[in-house]
């Protein structure tokens, strides 16, 4: 589980920002936390902010760091010019991404920082924070490097090996680096096997999801959840889809006119893809999607081996079949969602930009309410950015659950409501009764449209 994050020069953040999930003085509401012997940890939080204020720049900053770390440990194309540009000596100063996790009852504390423009590392640290910082590794170029593991002997001779053989290496992360092809390592070493499960939590158990649907990783999910289930939800937020099903189709009608070659690579890319997944087991459909923009599509192998590929239809009663491109934003918006309530998956980070996106405000808090009634049986988080004011009151929320985003001069600053000063000694911030909602569309709290001073308080 995330418990903070810090990020500077990437995008509209400047200096260092942090955002935490770690409980504040906040009083009630203890099901919205994990509890252990060295943390409080929070399992929701929602960042509201004026449009352009940054929120959507915080969830890419995570998420650039995540496919740094994952993409085979290169950096992605096209940030180049990605550090933050209000200041024309940022462009030789490093962006910084670090995270804190919480993974199997331990604390660790893993970043990196980074040059954009020139595309290179400068550094990257590992800490076991748990009950102290004691140093796994550190990795500078400017010739400080530091190895700590807990293995001794000829083990710790051919770790040493790949960390020293990436010293100069200025495009390699270690952690990605102990994590390509070196399955057989941990099982001869398990006291190294936090190298691989950190590497886990970035690539399996941090998930983002973004205001534009198709993401295939949550369609596949839905469309593997138990049908009964996932009917049965979806019914409770007012979906009128009774059914779904698989109608054989060409490979034609999935990549349509996409140049040969193109069509070619993505074949051979499925190809491999099923041929990992299969491991001699021939009936494995409708476990991979592909999502071709416009429709959702199964494929697989047929028992001569050939790729397959079905399109996924929902039938809504007595009223038709329809495709995907067919259902509502808002309809194909729940369906990627719908995989936060319905899995049982435990330590997931669910990151959720704009969630409020195509969903009526009713619907939206209705989402939310929902995650919130069960939060106790579950150990995962949900992280939303959202203009849903109406989530804005204790009856909903820990005050330590509420983040602000705003922007001033091209700078993005974020704020825990909880650790906000009354600095006109209102007593705004300190009663237990006041309204949250009203309070922050009158603008008390800032991270608000400028246009929302124009509007009576009396009003609202």
């Amino acid at each position: 589980m995330l418990s903070n994050f810090k990020v500077s020069n990437f995008s509209s953040f400047d200096t260092p920002v942090s955002f935490s999930m770690e409980a504040g003085r906040a009083r009630g509401k203890r099901d919205h936390l994990v509890v252990t012997r060295y943390s409080r940890t929070l399992k929701f939080a929602a960042m509201y902010g004026a449009n352009a204020a940054g929120k959507s720049n915080f969830v890419k900053a995570m998420d650039f760091a995540r496919n740094v770390i994952i993409g085979r440990g290169g950096i992605p194309h096209g940030y180049t010019m990605s550090y933050n540009r209000v200041k024309s000596t940022n462009i030789n100063k490093p962006s910084t991404f670090e995270f804190e996790i919480l993974l199997n009852k331990k604390r660790y504390i893993y970043g990196f920082s980074l040059l954009l423009a020139s595309q290179m590392f400068e550094k990257e640290w590992l800490y076991d924070n748990t009950n102290s910082s004691k140093l796994i590794f550190m990795r500078s170029f400017d010739n400080k490097t530091t190895l700590n593991l807990p293995i001794r002997g000829d083990a710790e001779k051919r770790i040493r090996i790949y960390f020293d053989d990436i010293k100069d290496d200025h495009e390699t992360l270690f952690l990605s680096e102990m994590n390509r092809k070196k399955k057989e390592i941990y099982k001869e070493v398990s006291s190294i096997n936090f190298l691989r499960d950190i590497y886990h939590w970035f690539s399996q158990k941090l998930v983002f999801v973004y205001p534009q649907a198709g993401d295939p990783n949550r369609y596949s999910f839905t469309f593997r959840t138990e049908k009964g289930n996932l009917i049965s939800k979806l019914r409770t937020f007012g979906l009128d889809i009774s059914d779904y099903k698989y109608e054989q189709t060409s490979v034609d009608n999935v990549l349509g006119s996409i140049p040969d070659k193109i069509k070619k690579e993505i074949l051979s890319d499925i190809e491999h893809s099923l041929a990992k997944k299969r491991r001699g087991d021939m009936n494995n459909e409708h476990s991979n999607f592909l999502f071709n923009g416009e429709d959702l599509y199964s494929f697989g192998f047929d028992l001569s081996g050939n790729i397959t590929f079905q399109v996924v239809k929902m039938q809504h009663g007595n009223l038709g079949e329809y495709l995907l491109s067919e259902e509502s934003d808002g309809t194909r918006r729940i369906l990627e969602l719908v995989e936060v309530l319905l899995s049982e998956e435990e330590g997931i980070t669910y990151i959720i930009d704009e969630i409020d996106r195509s969903m009526h405000p009713l619907l939206t808090n209705a989402f939310i309410s929902e995650y919130l009634s069960k939060i106790k049986e579950r150990n995962i988080q949900l992280i939303v950015t959202t203009h849903e004011s109406r989530l804005l009151n204790t009856n909903h929320l820990r005050r330590d659950e509420i983040w602000f985003a705003e922007k001033r001069k091209g700078v993005t600053n974020i704020w825990r409501f909880d650790q906000m000063e009354d600095t006109e000694n209102t007593g705004t911030l300190a009663r237990g009764d006041i309204k949250i909602e009203s309070a922050y569309l009158s603008g008390r709290y800032g991270a608000i449209p400028e246009l929302i001073s124009f509007i009576d308080e009396e009003d609202l």
